[in-house]
């Protein structure tokens, strides 16, 4: 039994490498795209927003978000104000 917990245990760290070992890839590929990434999620965002653009919206995003998506507001011709950055 001694054995076959300690294979288990070494399975499971085995495992764990692996994964930790992708998820830093994938964080310095997405890190890497981020304009990219970043870009498309705000043109979504746009898109999703755009039929009520004559209403008054808050719309919440993250701080990385908030300068690139009010250009692409403004060059939208979309009036938007920043109520707050932090």
């Amino acid at each position: 039994i001694a054995f076959d917990i300690f294979r288990f245990k070494n399975h499971h760290n085995e495992v764990g490498s692996k994964i930790k070992k992708r998820l830093n890839e994938f964080h310095k590929y997405e890190e890497d795209h981020k304009d990219e990434f970043f870009a498309k999620r705000e043109k979504y965002w746009l898109d999703c927003i755009n039929d009520k653009i004559d209403e008054s919206i808050l719309f919440i995003c993250g701080y990385k978000h908030v300068e690139n998506f009010h250009n692409l507001l403004r060059e939208s011709n979309i009036k938007a104000i920043i109520l707050d950055f932090n």
